[in-house]
């Protein structure tokens, strides 16, 4: 009988098991279940740079894939928090549409930390105001591979493996990093490329470009970018877009059978076999290295950048595994690069903000008119008060009336003090650099908040700003930052600033945008025939003040000048110094003080400018200044009252050299280091510890007909004065530099170049480039 029991007992217990082992799920069914855990999520893919990579300091695209996973469409913003490189985080903040099972595709132009610690990626469904932050999966923060070299050189080929022999150039005192880029690469805007020193096109479609990413190439050239462009049978395709850059114009190829000048022209041993190049003729620009008359490598300037041209296609054999052809293209890019490292970049931001950081219009109360309201109170409550209340024999009334006439008094005072503090106002500065095609503009924003309402700033299409302030600490994990926001709606760019102080200040600093000269407005200076005048134009399309003539570390101040119009200035006895380094800046604001007749007060955002050393900052320039004061600017969706300055600037070196000097100026046309502790400190301004370096000097054409005398000048800012040789062509051996003027034939090769190297022994040097000054006869 137990047995039975315990029999059926156990029987239930198995039925029992079994049972509930048929009810429970199987594997694939919690596998199915956390699959689409997963799946319902917004799926996140990040790339930095162009193939992740990024130059610190300098801004990047950065491309965002999303693919919606989730059960419904998405409406709402995506957000980088970021912290850029002067630790400033905010939050950079894109609307996007994404229907359900879709993936697209957003970018965004920053620079900064791109780490886990530095970045922080967030979508809001209904946006980040109101809206529900969805989970994401993939990439929650950025990461790409930073480049230690100052050089970095973007590779569009057909083949741009062809051009990767690029990386050798890391000698000779230039070091540089090979970017490889796609036919496709992502240019939006001038922002996009500031990684890049030098960009390669050869043999790409570039006539099939977007006309905004065409537009941002030429940009970054005007800034101070190098385009180089290869010949060949693809030049034409390549060229088409930049038709009115390129030096060079041709389409038909022929066999150059001389190509081994290619080898004489650097020196190698080895020759070239011949090329396919272009045929064509020089329509801008001049010519760098020509065969009988047809341009090999031809350069042309465009604003303050170059393009380069060579005849042959740069990834083409014999040329691409020439054994000369690194030390090749090094001799004609070589300058480009010395100047690209400088240890010494202009910045732009600081004296931007700090000028912005003077309102015209936020005057301190006059201390006049508070001590009258004060005497005003003190002589009703003493001595009137006393007398009324006791004629009415009611001095009782003292303990009420005498405290509200002391409110009635702050309130009075409160009125006066901030009568001109109870409205938003914006203090807008530009700096204009003009050159010939182009201007360059840089710009910062600063807004007084009266009271802590939110601010939306509107700002220029494709522009890039800068904030000034940051609530997150340098330490801190950037988690989410609403208080500052950049806001991207297509071209569109708007920035934010929530909870604010009363009676505070944000400012947004822009970084340069390119525009057209003619279009823009330009102050232009001309050096006149047989005098030493100089006729300047105002063809700024407004009325400049304080025109003045910065030279010699001196201001010399000229007055105002009327839209149009123009006016002849006797230039004073100038000592123009040939090679004048931009490292050292003058300080001009007691010359501006002094030539205005104004106090120092009134000239606070102008000083700013000026001694700053980013804007004046060449042996002779122009500068001149314009006011606004109509309310031009846009916060909170309305134009709110503004002032603004513009500070025009213009150099006009080449201009006072040609006319001034009894000698054409040569610079040298390659800089390479053999030996030592190098440093290039700003443009033609170096350093040298126990070393020697080659200069080559490339005479035009059009001066070697004519000037076959010369010297070499050195500008010396140091005691130690070092070596200076010169290779003698016909002796085949190095020399001493004569003293003075001397016969340069002798020194002179096939191609017009001279050499020159200058040796520090075992002493440490500071000076500017040796420039070389060709005699001629001065018209």
């Amino acid at each position: 009988m137990r047995y039975d029991k315990k029999r059926k007992l156990l029987s239930g217990i198995i039925t029992s098991c079994l049972a509930l082992l048929l009810i429970l799920p199987g594997p694939s069914a919690y596998a199915t279940a956390e699959g689409e855990k997963a799946a319902d999520k917004l799926h996140v893919q990040t790339e930095v740079g162009y193939n992740g990579t990024y130059l610190p300091g300098k801004s990047v695209p950065v491309t965002f894939t999303l693919s919606n996973n989730l059960n419904r469409d998405l409406k709402g913003e995506l957000v980088l928090n970021i912290r850029d490189s002067s630790g400033v985080a905010a939050a950079h903040i894109m609307p996007l549409e994404i229907t359900m099972g879709s993936t697209v595709e957003a970018v965004m132009t920053v620079d900064g930390s791109f780490s886990k610690l530095g970045s922080w990626i967030q979508f809001y469904e209904g946006g980040v105001d109101r809206g529900e932050q969805v989970e994401i999966d993939g990439t929650r923060y950025l990461e790409g591979k930073s480049i230690s070299t100052p050089n970095v050189i973007g590779i569009a080929a057909s083949d741009p493996d062809t051009l990767n022999f690029t990386a050798f150039f890391n000698n000779n005192g230039i070091s540089t990093t090979p970017i490889v880029l796609g036919d496709d690469f992502y240019a939006g805007s001038i922002h996009d490329l500031s990684m890049f020193s030098i960009i390669a096109l050869n043999d790409v479609a570039a006539g099939q470009w977007s006309e905004q990413k065409v537009k941002a190439i030429k940009d970054w050239v005007a800034s101070g970018g190098t385009l180089l462009v290869g010949g060949g049978a693809g030049y034409s395709q390549t060229a088409a877009a930049f038709a009115e850059l390129v030096p060079v114009e041709g389409q038909a190829t022929v066999t150059w059978s001389r190509a081994d000048l290619l080898s004489s022209y650097i020196g190698s041993p080895e020759p070239l076999a011949p090329l396919q190049i272009i045929d064509g003729k020089l329509v801008r620009g001049r010519i760098v290295l020509e065969d009988q008359g047809t341009p090999i490598v031809a350069v042309n300037d465009y604003g303050h950048g170059k393009v380069y041209y060579t005849a042959f296609d740069l990834g083409l054999k014999p040329f691409s595994n020439w054994d000369g052809r690194t030390e090749f293209l090094q001799s004609i890019l070589g300058e480009q690069l010395m100047l690209q490292g400088a240890a010494y970049q202009a910045n732009y931001n600081w004296p931007l903000e700090n000028s912005a950081s003077y309102f015209p219009r936020l005057k301190s109360p006059e201390v006049g008119g508070l001590l009258v309201i004060f005497a005003i109170y003190t002589l009703i409550v003493a001595p009137i008060l006393y007398i009324v209340l006791r004629r009415l024999d009611r001095r009782e009334w003292s303990w009420w009336l005498i405290p509200t006439m002391a409110v009635v008094s702050t309130v009075i005072i409160v009125i006066v003090g901030t009568r001109d503090k109870a409205e938003l106002y914006m203090n807008g500065v530009k700096v204009a650099m003009i050159d010939d095609q182009v201007v360059k503009e840089v710009g910062a924003r600063k807004v007084f908040i009266p009271n802590s309402k939110d601010v939306h700033i509107a700002l220029p299409e494709h522009s890039y700003p800068r904030l000034s302030e940051s609530s997150i600490s340098n330490s801190a994990e950037v988690n989410t930052n609403k208080q500052q926001r950049i806001y991207y709606n297509g071209a569109s760019r708007e920035a934010v600033y929530t909870n604010n102080k009363y009676w505070t200040t944000k400012s947004v600093v822009l970084q340069e945008q390119i525009y057209n000269a003619e279009q823009y407005g330009t102050l232009s200076a001309t050096l006149q025939d047989g005098s030493a005048s100089l006729l300047i134009r105002n063809d700024t399309g407004v009325d400049v003040e304080h025109l003045s003539l910065a030279a010699n570390n001196q201001l010399y101040y000229i007055g105002a000048l009327a839209a149009g119009e123009e006016v002849s200035y006797s230039l004073p006895a100038l000592t123009i110094i040939t090679n004048q380094p931009k490292y050292y800046g003058g300080s001009y604001s007691s010359d501006l003080v002094t030539g205005s007749g104004m106090e120092w007060e009134q000239l606070a955002r102008e000083t700013a400018l000026l001694d700053s050393g980013s804007y004046i900052n060449d042996t002779a320039m122009l500068v001149a200044f314009s006011y606004d004061d109509t309310a031009k600017y846009v916060v909170n969706d309305k134009a709110v009252k503004s002032d603004e300055l513009t500070a025009w600037v213009v150099n006009i070196t080449d201009q006072l050299t040609d006319g001034l000097l009894q000698q054409d100026l040569v610079s040298p046309s390659n800089v390479i280091v053999e030996q030592g502790e190098y440093s290039q400190m700003d443009q033609a301004y170096f350093s040298l510890n126990q070393g020697e370096i080659l200069f080559k000097y490339t005479i035009a054409a059009s001066q070697s007909g004519t000037a076959l005398s010369g010297q070499v000048q050195l500008d010396n800012y140091q005691n130690f004065t070092p070596s200076l040789r010169i290779f003698n062509e016909e002796l085949g051996q190095w020399e001493d530099v004569p003293s003075g003027s001397f016969e340069l034939e002798p020194y002179m090769n096939e191609f017009n170049m001279l050499q020159v190297k200058l040796d520090s022994g075992q002493n440490y040097f500071e000076g500017s480039f040796p420039v070389l000054l060709l005699d001629r006869e001065v018209q």
